[in-house]
């Protein structure tokens, strides 16, 4: 049984050790920008989760890019919009932004690109 965790865990072990090394060797020395956009409306029990997640996919990246999580509020009730707002002052990545606030985000950033 020992055995077969010990086995189990050292496959994870390369296969973690070949991914840091896929990243290293595909990392590039030109910077950009790199946005997670997520649309959110109404009640989303699970956005927490979501944005946590995607600022901890950017941190793996690393890097000095501009690294944003973007909670697009699409009519979010109270509970969600407040979930959002404490995610965004404890993580520093995450902007709560509307659709034109995105739009015009997005210009600026891709504009002469």
């Amino acid at each position: 049984m020992w055995k077969l965790i010990f086995v189990l865990l050292a496959i994870i072990g390369i296969a973690e050790v070949g991914r840091w090394l896929w990243l290293w060797l595909l990392k590039s020395k030109k910077k950009g920008k790199i946005y997670f956009v997520f649309s959110f409306h109404g009640h989303e029990k699970e956005a927490e989760v979501a944005l946590r997640g995607a600022v901890h996919r950017l941190r793996m990246y690393g890097g000095t890019e501009e690294k944003k999580v973007l909670c697009l509020d699409r009519g979010m009730d109270e509970e969600t919009k407040r979930v959002c707002k404490l995610t965004a002052r404890d993580t520093q990545m995450v902007e709560i932004c509307s659709e034109e606030e995105l739009a015009n985000l997005l210009k600026r950033s891709f504009a002469n690109t």
